[in-house]
């Protein structure tokens, strides 16, 4: 009877804390110097390479859903809608699929917000390496986001 009751307790913990590939939402601001970004998008990449992306809003702000939870780095980027043709044609509505590794992702797709609020950013956010952008996600995480040069 002893066993039996340990045993369930033992299925329970580990079916309540699960394996560490679970998904949350990460969300919050993107500041560059105090001033908000209403142009780009926030990515974010666990120690297995998933990620996931959203884009930042009009406000300033960003919501990453399905986000993979535990510890990951953050890249932000802000390609110049000037230059930057969209990888599909188009804009996708949101839609954002997960990608691998930083290293073999295709370009993702043309950010949603205002081209005319466009502010280039330090080039060093756009790699998940050297942004130096870490969080942990858990559920419903907030992380602000202040760049700097």
């Amino acid at each position: 009877m002893t066993r039996q009751f340990v045993g369930l307790l033992l299925c329970a913990a580990v079916t309540s804390t699960g394996c560490g590939g679970g998904k949350g939402t990460l969300h919050g601001s993107v500041k560059l110097k105090g001033i908000p970004l209403a142009y780009g998008q926030v990515q974010a990449f666990n120690a297995e390479g998933d990620s996931a992306s959203g884009d930042i809003g009009l406000d300033g702000t960003y919501r990453i859903e399905n986000c993979p939870s535990g510890d990951v780095k953050i890249l932000v980027s802000a390609p110049d809608p000037e230059v930057q043709a969209p990888a599909n044609g188009g804009n996708d509505k949101g839609r954002r699929a997960r990608t691998k590794s930083p290293e073999i992702q295709t370009p993702p797709p043309k950010p949603v917000g205002d081209p005319g609020k466009w502010i280039a950013i330090p080039p060093r956010y756009s790699n998940p390496d050297t942004s130096g952008l870490t969080t942990s996600v858990s559920g419903d995480t907030e992380y602000n986001i202040e760049l700097v040069d």
